[in-house]
């Protein structure tokens, strides 16, 4: 009688399954495994895509490995170090510079400093665990853009309409281009900074946690 394999686990979010009965969170988003029925093949990292005429293959990002992750932690508390005294020069000049705030007494300046370190040294921390999610968020145009590209037979005709397009296209697309990753930017400094960065950085230590454990 065959003996039955092992309780396959999958993510509620991401849908990755887990063959290994020890892992109870995702190593990808840190999500609570639940019981799963498909086969083992089904725990691959990578799916290949459907095959194309130019058999075109979609390959996905890989869960980072729990050394990964803790790497990725000690990183990120030395960047946000970085932005403290950064923040404290940066808010010392400001501080001096102006003439209604240059006679103030050094507590007040030795304030001001710590209140620019801390500042600067939240966002600095904040931000590179903020900016990554975002990015991936806004890559899938990207991503399905390209897909598209790769399913064009370019012929003649249609390389002459795609370069006569482009050429139209030009001055809206550069535009296009600068709309998108500036709307990137604050989009990502804002999730960053209120609370997005905190949330990336519980959902890293949870996986560092329970691979550690």
């Amino acid at each position: 009688m065959a003996r039955p394999g092992p309780i396959m686990k999958r993510c509620p979010q991401c849908d990755r399954t887990y063959a290994d009965e020890s892992i109870s969170f995702c190593l990808a988003d840190g999500q609570l495994l639940s019981p799963s029925l498909r086969d083992a093949a089904a725990t691959l990292p990578l799916t290949p895509a459907r095959e194309t005429d130019g058999a075109v293959t979609q390959i996905l990002p890989g869960a980072l490995s729990p050394e990964r992750i803790r790497n990725i932690i000690r990183r990120n508390w030395i960047v946000g170090l970085i932005g403290i005294p950064l923040g404290a020069i940066i808010m010392l000049i400001t501080l001096t510079s102006s003439p209604a705030v240059r006679n103030e007494t050094i507590g007040t300046l030795i304030f001001g400093a710590a209140f620019g370190g801390l500042i600067y040294g939240y966002m600095f921390w904040s931000c590179f665990w903020g900016f990554p999610k975002v990015w991936r968020w806004w890559r899938k145009p990207i991503e399905k853009l390209y897909q598209l590209t790769n399913r064009i037979e370019f012929t003649s005709a249609v390389t002459v309409v795609l370069v006569f397009a482009g050429v139209c296209a030009l001055v809206p697309g550069i535009a296009a281009v600068f709309v998108y990753f500036y709307a990137l930017f604050w989009v990502g400094l804002f999730y960053s900074f209120f609370g997005g960065g905190i949330y990336q950085f519980l959902q890293a230590r949870k996986i560092a946690k329970n691979s550690a454990a």
